[in-house]
């Protein structure tokens, strides 16, 4: 199957292969939401209302080149 976005996540879970292509379309999906979102206005809002957890908070730096590894 060429889009695995279509199945549901815990059939996608069952085979690594598909697993690992999956998280590299969402890693995909979130550099490119990095790019195209206001890297200022994101973060004020993840900020201001507290929505990220500290990891999620890193994650974004790291996907978002705000940060390096």
């Amino acid at each position: 199957m060429d889009d695995l976005s279509q199945l549901p996540l815990h059939l996608i879970a069952k085979n690594p292969a598909h697993a690992v292509e999956h998280y590299k379309s969402l890693l995909g999906q979130m550099r490119q939401l990095a790019i195209l979102t206001d890297p200022q206005s994101f973060e004020a809002e993840a900020k201001q209302k507290s929505r990220l957890t500290d990891t999620d908070w890193l994650a974004w730096k790291l996907i978002s080149g705000r940060l390096s590894a």
